[in-house]
């Protein structure tokens, strides 16, 4: 009788040991403590060139207007007086504003204070008062009665300037509304509020 096959062994499979997972979580940082205020400044600068800029085209576009009044208009000089002193006091208050405040996560070390508050109210009570002038500019008699001037071209030469002129007296009619409304929704995007901290 034959001995029996050695029967040839399974091999099995050993589980690999399970790896636990384990989330950091920080310990959150109290706003009593000073090392952990958190700030950030914000520099609205280029929003202030931009008012700059439309206060000029605000002046450029009141002078334009005179230089077009009857040369006889005594009127003129004083416009003109009265055109660049609001702007230089429209540049005066931008150059007030400071061009960045702080911006910090609520704490015990930090306050929030109002800035630009008090020169905003003044520098758009002046954006007023130049677009007032403008219209009191716009009453004044044109040189020679119409917006072409004086020609002394052909009739159709002549029709063909005032219908220009008067193309050029609608657009900056236009354009003034439309600076003073430019010049007041660039205000809204300067910061009224800045955080002091100790």
């Amino acid at each position: 009788m034959s001995p029996s096959p050695t029967p040839t062994p399974t091999p099995t499979l050993t589980p690999s040991p399970e790896y636990t997972q384990f989330t950091y979580t920080p310990t959150p940082c109290p706003p009593n403590k000073k090392e952990c205020i958190s700030c950030e400044t914000v520099n609205f600068g280029d929003v202030i060139q931009q008012l700059k800029k439309t206060a000029r085209d605000q002046w450029k576009s009141n002078l334009a207007f005179i230089l077009r009044l009857d040369k006889g208009n005594k009127l003129k000089l004083s416009f003109q007086a009265r055109n660049k002193a609001l702007l230089e006091q429209m540049l005066k208050f931008l150059n007030s504003l400071s061009p960045e405040v702080q911006e910090c996560i609520e704490n015990d070390y930090c306050v929030t204070v109002s800035v630009n508050t008090l020169i905003l109210k003044k520098y758009r009570k002046t954006i007023e008062q130049i677009y007032k002038l403008s219209q009191e500019i716009q009453r004044q008699p044109l040189a020679y009665g119409k917006p072409g001037g004086k020609c002394s071209g052909s009739i159709e030469e002549c029709k063909k300037r005032v219908r220009n002129a008067n193309q050029y007296i609608k657009w900056l009619k236009r354009e003034i509304n439309r600076l003073k409304k430019l010049n007041l929704t660039l205000t809204s995007k300067i910061p009224i509020k800045t955080t002091k901290c100790e």
